[in-house]
């Protein structure tokens, strides 16, 4: 590992000219060197220079765990927010059901929307072992309380409003995902439409 001469003041101008796109589209800097030069490659405070979480590793292990670590954190950072997003949305005062589940979509759908880039990175890594991640759903867990109450107010009957919460989550969440793979222009009153239509229907709303 040869670094060029001015190669270090090159590489903290370049790092200070375009902190913003870091701070904005980095979520932290993993460097990996020879463990020959770890010890010299490390003095340099990257994560100053850049604004980010940013270390530097002899290992390529060692800077895949803390990466990892690092979108685990900013994954349950996005969910806290999507979550904070539906309880803002379901504390209003709705006319009926059918308007409460018309904002339940339209709440979801904006909030995946929107964190859609951190979503793909931190949950589209799916693998059988992480069946277990529907159960600690905390979106699911609010749209089973929501079918529950709704129940309760006589508005539709359900047998199970947990299995009926999985899987009218995933509808969603499959519709959303279909439009983005079509790769055309989304049109967010029309997937609401779509999928709230979809809630009624499979609800048998009164």
């Amino acid at each position: 590992l040869e670094r060029p001469s001015g190669g270090g003041k090159d590489a903290k101008l370049w790092l200070q000219e375009n902190g913003d796109k870091i701070k904005h589209h980095v979520i932290g800097m993993a460097t990996v060197v020879p463990p020959a030069r770890f010890d010299e490659m490390s003095r340099m405070n990257a994560e100053k220079l850049s604004g980010v979480p940013a270390q530097t590793f002899a290992y390529i292990e060692q800077a895949l765990d803390w990466a990892a670590a690092r979108l685990a954190d900013k994954g349950i950072r996005a969910v806290e927010g999507f979550c904070e997003k539906i309880d803002e949305a379901m504390a209003k005062e709705y006319a009926s059901w059918p308007s409460r589940i018309d904002a339940w979509v339209a709440v979801c759908l904006d909030a995946y929307l929107d964190t859609m880039a951190v979503h793909d990175l931190v949950f589209h890594q799916h693998r059988p072992a992480n069946r277990a991640m529907k159960a600690d759903n905390p979106v699911i867990t609010r749209l089973m309380a929501l079918l529950e109450k709704g129940a309760e107010d006589g508005a539709w009957e359900i047998d199970d409003p947990r299995l009926t919460a999985v899987m009218l989550f995933d509808v969603l969440h499959g519709a959303v995902d279909d439009c983005l793979a079509s790769g055309k222009t989304i049109s967010r009153p029309r997937l609401l439409r779509a999928v709230a239509d979809f809630y009624h229907n499979a609800l048998r709303m009164r």
